[in-house]
C-alpha cells in the first residue's frame, strides 16, 4: 500500500517557495480588494481588518511601547521606523529602500524599483482585476494607525506618493 512512485520532482528551494507564497499573498489581496470595492464593503472590510490586526499585536509589545513612549517619544518613534523597515523586507529588499529624512517626529521612506508594486501590477494583469494601488495602500495603513493609537501614538501615514516603480511613505507623529 505504501508503494512509492518515482517522480521527476525535487524539493523546492526556499526562493521558489517564497516566490509562490508571495504570488499567493498578492493574489489574495487583489481578489479581496476588488471584491470589497465591487460590493461596496470598504468600511466593513477596514473595520474587520482592524479587529484582526489588533488581535495579532502581542500584549507585551503594547505595554513595552507605552513604557518607551513615556520615556522618550522620539526613541519610540525611531523604534517604530526600525520595525517598519524590518517588516517591509518581507515584500521589498532593504537595498531598494532609503530613508530620505528622519527626525523624532517624522520619517520619509522611499522605495525605488519596488518589487511589490511590480508584483501587484503583474497579478492584476494576469487576473484582469483592477485596483487603485494608491487607494489600496491607504486602506492598508488604517489598521496600523488604529493599533498605534492604542499604544499612545497618533500617527499620520501618507503613502499616496506612488509612481510607476516607486513608493514614498511619509510617517508623522502628531503632537
Amino acid at each position: 500500500m505504501n508503494e512509492r512512485r518515482d517522480l521527476e520532482i525535487k524539493e523546492m528551494s526556499l526562493e521558489e517557495k517564497y516566490d509562490k507564497l508571495y504570488d499567493q499573498y498578492v493574489l489574495t489581496d487583489v481578489i479581496a480588494i476588488a471584491f470589497v470595492k465591487e460590493k461596496g464593503l470598504t468600511y466593513e472590510y477596514l473595520e474587520y481588518s482592524m479587529k484582526a490586526a489588533k488581535k495579532m499585536l502581542p500584549s507585551v509589545l503594547g505595554y513595552a511601547f507605552k513604557v518607551i513612549k513615556r520615556l522618550s517619544s522620539g526613541r519610540a518613534f525611531k523604534m517604530f521606523v526600525e520595525g517598519f523597515l524590518k517588516d517591509d523586507q518581507v515584500t521589498e529588499p532593504l537595498s531598494n529602500t532609503e530613508i530620505v529624512s528622519l527626525s523624532d517626529q517624522e520619517v520619509v521612506i522611499k522605495t525605488k524599483n519596488s518589487v511589490v508594486l511590480k508584483k501587484y501590477r503583474d497579478i492584476m494583469k494576469k487576473t484582469g482585476l483592477e485596483i487603485d494601488l494608491k487607494e489600496m495602500y491607504g486602506w492598508f495603513n488604517e489598521p496600523g494607525k488604529e493599533m498605534f493609537k492604542d499604544l499612545g501614538f497618533d500617527v499620520t501615514v501618507d503613502s499616496s506618493h506612488i509612481e510607476e516603480d516607486e513608493i514614498t511613505y511619509i510617517v508623522k507623529l502628531k503632537k
